[in-house]
């Protein structure tokens, strides 16, 4: 694995939004972006991504303040980053792309959905830091106030400059890496950490941070696979319930042994159902495509089209598409007549 000198020296860059970003790229086909969370960056994602580079455009980046990118004077609220990930898109010009997507990087996804819907082919949402969508339940009410006392002393650890401890603390949380984890992290990785701290910071202080209106995510329609972690935070879990229920056609998966960080500590079995995710979405698009193309014939030959199995989670193909085949079956059809 490349070291953090290297990673800078291979490294590719992009401007969006007057503020340098930081990223890679790698293997060919449908793009896939990975959207970080809190303190750590693009290299969180390095077990995984070659695992799916075999057959997509992976593309990795740190966020706004994060490692390798730009930190800009001023406070990086979460609409700056949601602002940042729709320029990378498109400046790349991979849009829509597949968005995969943990914790604070799950906001920022399901947020560029709702606003910039064209710009996203799918959502993999692993516990999206929304605990502000959370009703006021009494079963919710105990994991939410006992996960802000835990934040609470992250965010008061990063106010008095203490940024390891504030990291040691988030770290070491059962419910995201374990007790002890921080000790056996890499020198580098602990780095990272500390050194994103006060980015976090910034997202924190952000009175948006969290919070979603709810009733926006009826016009989403691409395929939402809601993931979480059978060892996370009961609050964690909770969010992803909630948006599961939102979304009525969302798949969702559970890892069985692992918390808020499954693509670091269990990579493999990550990646694997992330695979299986992308791949159905293909095969449901490609049935969605051929039912088009059928119902276009059908019209054409003066039967009724038939009936297609419900779904709200494909977009239809472009009307030009449509309408050039059904031009082609036209045609065909008075040649034959004419023979």
């Amino acid at each position: 694995m490349q070291t953090l000198d290297d990673r800078k020296l291979n490294m590719a860059t992009i401007t969006v939004n007057g503020v340098r970003l930081a990223y890679d790229e790698a293997g060919a086909g449908p793009p896939v972006v990975w959207v970080h969370g809190g303190f750590t960056d693009r290299r969180g994602f390095d077990l995984v991504v070659p695992l799916l580079a075999e057959r997509y455009r992976v593309i990795t980046y740190d966020r706004r303040g994060h490692s390798q990118s730009e930190r800009v004077p001023g406070r990086q609220g979460v609409a700056d980053h949601v602002t940042d990930l729709a320029a990378l898109i498109e400046q790349l010009d991979v849009g829509p792309a597949h968005l995969v997507s943990n914790s604070d990087g799950g906001e920022i996804a399901l947020k560029l959905a709702v606003l910039r819907p064209r710009l996203v082919a799918s959502l993999w949402l692993h516990e999206p830091s929304l605990h502000g969508i959370l009703p006021d339940d009494p079963e919710v009410k105990q994991p939410l106030e006992d996960l802000q006392a835990r934040l609470d002393r992250v965010i008061a650890e990063l106010e008095q400059g203490n940024n390891e401890t504030a990291a040691r603390l988030l770290i070491d949380d059962p419910a995201v890496m374990g007790t002890g984890a921080w000790d056996a992290l890499p020198e580098q990785t602990r780095r990272t950490f500390i050194h994103n701290g006060p980015t976090w910071l910034d997202t924190a202080r952000d009175p948006t941070y969290g919070l979603l209106d709810v009733d926006q995510l009826a016009g989403i329609t691409v395929p939402v696979m809601m993931s979480g972690g059978a060892h996370s935070d009961p609050a964690d879990s909770a969010v992803v319930a909630c948006l599961a229920h939102a979304f009525p056609h969302a798949r969702r998966h559970t890892f069985p042994d692992a918390g808020h960080v499954p693509h670091r500590t269990h990579p493999d079995e990550f990646a694997g159902v992330v695979t299986g995710f992308l791949h159905a979405v293909a095969a449901q698009a490609r049935d969605g495509m051929a039912r088009e193309l059928a119902d276009g014939d059908s019209r054409i030959a003066g039967r009724p089209p038939r009936r297609s199995r419900p779904t709200v989670v494909l977009a239809s193909p472009t009307p030009s598409r449509v309408h050039r085949c059904a031009v082609c079956w036209a045609w065909l059809l008075m040649w034959r007549c004419w023979r």
